[in-house]
C-alpha cells in the first residue's frame, strides 16, 4: 500500500512523516475510527493533519477532521485559523491558516508541497508576520515580516522590512509557475521554489528571519505562516486553485533533492476526472 503512495518500499511511518491537507471536499468519507487508530499508534510521529482524500487515496493515508489534533505544538505544526468546512465541490477553494515553528534543530527547514490546478489570484501566501496580507505589509506586526505570494499563476517573494525605512521590496517574481506540484523550501534567509520546469531562489538577510534575530517592531519569533487560499492576515484577500498542501521538516535546506520527473505520478491520485 504504502508503495503505490509514494513510490518506495518504506515503512507506514514514512508517511505520517510529514503533514498533508486535503483542501478539495472529498467524494466519500471513511472509516474515522480506523484511521486514527492508526494514526495514533505510529511512534514516528511526525505532525499530520488532514481533511478527508479523495476515494482514489489509500485509507491509510486519509486522516478525517477528528485526527487533527496530531497537528500540535509539540509537533511544530498548528492551525492559527483551522480549515474552513465551507468549499464546493472540486473547487480547491478551502481557506485556512498553518503555523509553521521553526524552533528545535530537527526545523531548521520547512519542504512545503503543493499542487495546484487553475491557482486564482491569492491561492497562497507565506510569511514570517501573523499579519502578512501580500506584497510585503503586515500593518506594522514584525520588522521581520519577509513574504512569499501569488497573484493567479504568478509567485513573487517580497523582502522584510528596510531599517532606512519602507520593505526591500520584491526579490523574485515569475509568472506561469504555479500550476501542477509545486516544492517549496522555507528557511532562515532561505526560499526556494521548484516547479518541475524551472526555479524561483532567493538566499539573503531580506528574506525569513528564523533564527531568533532582533525585531524592531514585535517580539523576537520563530514562526512562519502559510495561508491556504488567502493571505495570512485575513480572508480580505482569497483565491482558489490550492488544492492540497503537504509540509514536512527538515533539519537542513540543503541536504533536500528534489525528484521533480517523480512527483506528478507521487499526487497523481489527488486528481479528479
Amino acid at each position: 500500500l504504502v508503495s503505490e503512495l509514494t513510490g518506495t518500499s518504506k515503512s507506514p511511518s514514512f508517511c505520517f512523516a510529514e503533514t498533508t491537507i486535503e483542501i478539495r471536499p472529498s467524494r466519500r468519507r471513511f472509516d474515522e475510527r480506523l484511521c486514527c487508530s492508526f494514526v495514533q499508534g505510529l511512534t514516528h510521529l511526525g505532525a499530520l493533519a488532514a481533511m478527508p482524500y479523495p476515494s482514489t487515496i489509500l485509507l491509510v493515508t486519509s486522516v478525517v477532521a477528528t485526527c487533527t489534533a496530531l497537528t500540535s505544538a509539540y509537533a511544530g505544526i498548528t492551525w492559527e485559523v483551522p480549515l474552513s468546512t465551507s468549499g464546493s465541490q472540486c473547487t480547491c477553494d478551502k481557506r485556512g491558516v498553518l503555523k509553521l515553528t521553526f524552533n528545535t534543530r530537527e526545523r531548521r527547514c520547512a519542504e512545503i508541497t503543493m499542487l495546484f490546478e487553475n491557482s486564482n489570484e491569492w491561492s497562497f501566501n507565506i510569511g514570517d508576520s501573523r499579519t502578512n496580507n501580500g506584497y510585503a505589509g503586515d500593518a506594522g506586526t514584525q520588522s521581520n515580516d519577509a513574504e512569499v505570494n501569488s497573484r493567479s499563476k504568478t509567485i513573487m517573494v517580497f523582502g522584510r522590512d528596510n531599517p532606512s525605512g519602507g520593505s526591500y521590496g520584491n526579490q523574485a517574481q515569475q509568472p506561469n509557475f504555479l500550476d501542477g506540484v509545486v516544492r517549496m523550501t522555507v528557511a532562515d534567509n532561505h526560499f526556494r521554489a521548484d516547479n518541475g520546469d524551472s526555479i524561483v531562489s532567493v538566499n539573503n538577510d531580506r528574506l525569513f528571519r528564523l533564527n531568533g534575530q532582533a525585531d524592531s517592531e514585535g517580539p523576537v519569533n520563530h514562526d512562519v505562516y502559510v495561508g491556504l487560499n488567502r493571505v495570512v492576515q485575513s480572508t480580505s484577500r482569497v483565491g482558489t486553485g490550492l488544492c492540497w498542501v503537504g509540509v514536512k521538516w527538515r533539519s537542513s535546506c540543503s541536504r533536500i533533492t528534489y525528484p521533480t520527473s517523480s512527483l506528478p505520478s507521487q499526487l497523481s491520485p489527488f486528481r479528479e476526472a
